[in-house]
This record gives structure tokens, sequence and C-alpha cells, in this order.
């Protein structure tokens, strides 16, 4: 679930822009809840029409810390009638290492209810693997910084290479992000990476073309 702002005079503006408006301004507990809130409904809306697909929303750092979260995800949860497991929440490793304790505590108690966890932009952070290894986290994604060099930089594909490799042995599942073309995409499935998103795939769309995108393909792959 991806935020826009629609602006009445500006159009529309990306996250880059005010996202980290929002944090200095203190709105992005606020923020975060209400695009969590969107993403079930939306869920809702598209199981009702036969559509079942999980939907992934980020957590912010101030989510974390909020002893009111557990109870508010319930909330929603029971609001729209959904299943947790149809959700999935995405965190990044610097938010892990500002207070890892609390983040653990957190994650375990929403995954004990059948939520699921992503680490987003891995790699660009300083997380210590000791709690990549204890975090019950079930999926890996490796920062596009990596990926959209893989054709170009022997490195960058070494260290998707090494992420990979790492994610599958302690038991992970791998997204690539940033995938924005065939040559990078068959080096991912060279490398047995599970997943993959980016341009090469799809372009951000609104969410009334994703059920005609995904009928799309599922027809092309019948």
């Amino acid at each position: 679930a991806l935020c826009r702002w629609q602006h009445p005079k500006s159009g529309v503006i990306p996250p880059n822009d005010f996202i980290h408006l929002a944090e200095r301004g203190g709105l992005i507990k606020e923020l975060t809840l209400w695009v969590i809130k969107e993403a079930m409904r939306q869920t809702r809306t598209w199981y009702n029409g036969g559509t079942k697909v999980p939907v992934a929303t980020n957590l912010s750092v101030r989510n974390l810390q909020n002893p009111q979260l557990l109870d508010k995800i319930k909330g929603l949860i029971s609001t729209w009638g959904i299943t947790p497991s149809s959700i999935r929440f995405e965190i990044t490793e610097s938010i892990i290492m500002q207070n890892p304790e609390l983040a653990m505590e957190t994650i375990t108690e929403l995954t004990s209810m059948g939520i699921k966890f992503s680490i987003d932009d891995f790699g660009t952070g300083y997380s210590s693997l000791s709690y990549l290894q204890r975090l019950p986290v079930d999926e890996i994604k490796i920062d596009k910084s990596f990926v959209i060099n893989m054709g170009a930089d022997e490195n960058s594909a070494k260290i998707v290479r090494s992420v990979i490799e790492l994610a599958h042995n302690i038991g992970l599942k791998v997204t690539a992000e940033g995938v924005e073309n065939k040559e990078v995409m068959d080096k991912l499935i060279s490398l047995g990476c599970d997943d993959a998103q980016g341009f090469y795939i799809s372009k951000p769309v609104a969410h009334e073309e994703i059920a005609e995108w995904l009928r799309k393909q599922a027809i092309g792959t019948n």
C-alpha cells in the first residue's frame, strides 16, 4: 500500500516529499494507522469481489513504540472482518535497531495473531545478525540500490547473491526491490530469489485497477 498525497493544486505528491514532514510534525503515527485502516478496508472489498491478495503496509518507529498499537490493530481486523494473514507489515533495519527489545516484543505479539512481517530496504541499515535470527519475520526485501545495479556492477550482484543465501539459510524468503528490466529478473531467478517487485512487473497503480491487472496476469499464465 503506497501513500500518495492528492494535492488540490500541486497534483500527486510522492511520499519522499511529505513523509519526513509527517515525521517531524508528529503526524506519522496517525498517517500510518490511516493507511493500515484503508488497506484493510480495501482488502475486505477485494475479498468480497473474489480477489484474495495480501496487502503490505509500512510501520514506523513511532507505531512500534505506541502502547495502543496492538489494540488498534485488533480493532481494525475485527471491524473489517479480515484474516490477520492477509496483512503484512514492513519495517526497516533502522527502526528495529532504535529499540531492539521493544521491537522484538511488539513484532512477536503481532505475529502471534497471524500477521506477517518483512524487513524492508535490507542492506542499507546496520542491523545485528543476532537480532535478524531472533526476530519473528519471514521475509527480507533487498534494497533496490543493490538490485538496480546488478547488471552493470558485479559487487552489487555479489551482495544480492550473499543476502539470498543468508536469508534462505535461516529460513527466510527474499524479495528483490527495484526490478526494472528482464536482465535483472533473469539473474534473480537464477539466484533463487523468491519474489520481485519493480517497474518491470508493474508501476504503482490505483486500487481500482488491481483486480483487473491480476485477472490479466492469471490469463497470461494459463
